[in-house]
């Protein structure tokens, strides 16, 4: 079982926002980068269809960092077009 601090830093919302490198760290000793966390956190949330983490997801389009702002945009495409298409 994954400890406690462990999971309840790793939801895409909290990842997406900031994620927390100092937990994370503490049981994962490979260097960590917060832009490749985000860039992991919007590509879960589109492919598993969470339109719910849009307004975390639209703000990094704006991103300086350029890998980020495109994967977000992508993202956006995808997790929108999701909702005019039929069932």
């Amino acid at each position: 079982m994954l400890p406690t601090d462990l999971v309840e830093s790793l939801t895409l919302a909290d990842l997406l926002r900031e994620p927390d490198v100092g937990i994370i760290s503490k049981y994962n000793s490979h260097h960590l980068s917060v832009i490749r966390l985000k860039t992991q956190a919007v590509l879960a949330a589109a492919n598993t269809s969470r339109q719910d983490l849009l307004p975390l997801i639209v703000p990094l389009k704006d991103s300086d960092d350029q890998p980020l702002a495109a994967i977000a945009t992508w993202a956006e495409k995808r997790l929108t077009g999701l909702s005019s298409t039929p069932k």
